[in-house]
């Protein structure tokens, strides 16, 4: 029975926690209400966590029973980017993640 500290999952609307920090995230996770994380480079710095330990969180975040993962690409280069997209999507299945890079002009 759904009420406010176990409300039913909605399939027509998706939270996303926007965060690197494990400890906070395992007090809210899992959660019917909480359909995934999204993360980027500042986030992970911020959680004292580098870009190298991103496939980790990604492996922990879904352990968590989410049930989508939103990474953001840290390389410069097309040719890089698309090769550590590969590697993250390869840690999920289909639809569980969700790669983005930060496109600016240099």
């Amino acid at each position: 029975m759904a009420d406010l500290l176990h409300p039913a999952p909605r399939p027509d609307f998706h939270l996303c926690l926007d965060s690197a920090d494990l400890d906070a995230l395992r007090t809210c996770l899992p959660h019917p209400l909480v359909h995934g994380v999204t993360t980027n480079p500042t986030l992970l710095r911020r959680s004292g966590l580098r870009q190298a330990d991103l496939p980790r969180l990604v492996e922990t975040l879904l352990g968590l029973r989410v049930r989508q993962v939103q990474v953001q690409v840290s390389c410069a280069q097309t040719d890089e980017m698309l090769r550590e997209a590969d590697g993250l999507i390869a840690l999920a299945d289909p639809g569980q993640q969700i790669g983005r890079a930060s496109c600016r002009e240099r």
